[in-house]
């Protein structure tokens, strides 16, 4: 997903009313995919223009050396020498009030992201079946939906060296239209047999959200912590 370029801010025209339109109609999808519960994606895109943002005065040098005009040689000191014209003035102060703007723009959306994401959060519980178990090497996620669905992903246990959540992946295993606590009891027994080393847990998702946009991405960032937590 791509609301915005990744170089919106600087690229041309540079000029106000024109980034402020950019911003506020970003804003307008932006907040409709959060109500559709599209989280995930906008939270990537969002965190981007931040992080940007944030170095955005370390990027004020490159900037202007975009906009400057080469004027000559300075002979004594075997330097370039610059200048800027009213028009380059402009438009660099243009840029530095409109990252002003936007970055509370981003902050407003981020927030905004991180309340919906911890509600949703709360519809999730994690079960370790049969039991819990501390020694593993890696895992299923049996991942039963409100729709009588249920999802079975692989993982390999997070190690010390795994520290952003975003690098921890599920694998599809298995993906069943009806559920069965008989089917998953047997899943469960065969693979503890054949697999000892597996942990298995299963969550209980409690109202309907968008699997790839929203469930899953929340569901990793969330037994990622668990797992570094209570494993």
């Amino acid at each position: 997903m791509e609301i915005l370029d990744d170089d919106w801010l600087t690229s041309q025209p540079i000029d106000y009313e024109f980034k402020k339109y950019k911003l506020l109609s970003a804003a307008n999808k932006y907040q409709s995919l959060i109500k559709d519960g599209d989280i995930f994606p906008v939270l990537d895109e969002v965190e981007f223009h931040l992080d940007y943002l944030y170095k955005f005065k370390y990027k004020i040098d490159e900037i202007t050396s975009r906009l400057r005009t080469l004027k000559g040689i300075d002979i004594d000191t075997m330097s370039l020498q610059y200048e800027y014209n009213n028009a380059n003035t402009d438009e660099i102060n243009t840029i530095i009030s409109i990252s002003e703007d936007a970055t509370v723009f981003f902050e407003k959306i981020y927030k905004d992201i991180r309340a919906k994401w911890r509600d949703t959060e709360k519809f999730i519980n994690f079960t370790q079946i049969p039991e819990q178990k501390r020694v593993y090497v890696n895992g299923y996620l049996i991942l039963c939906t409100n729709d009588k669905k249920y999802r079975i992903y692989s993982f390999i246990k997070p190690g010390s060296i795994l520290t952003n959540w975003k690098d921890f992946k599920f694998e599809l295993f298995k993906d069943e239209d009806d559920y069965s606590i008989e089917k998953i009891s047997d899943f469960v027994t065969i693979v503890g047999i054949n697999e000892p080393s597996r942990i298995h847990i299963r969550a209980d998702i409690k109202k309907a959200f968008p699997l790839e946009t929203c469930l899953l991405p929340i569901t990793r960032y969330k037994l990622f912590n668990y797992l570094k937590t209570n494993t």
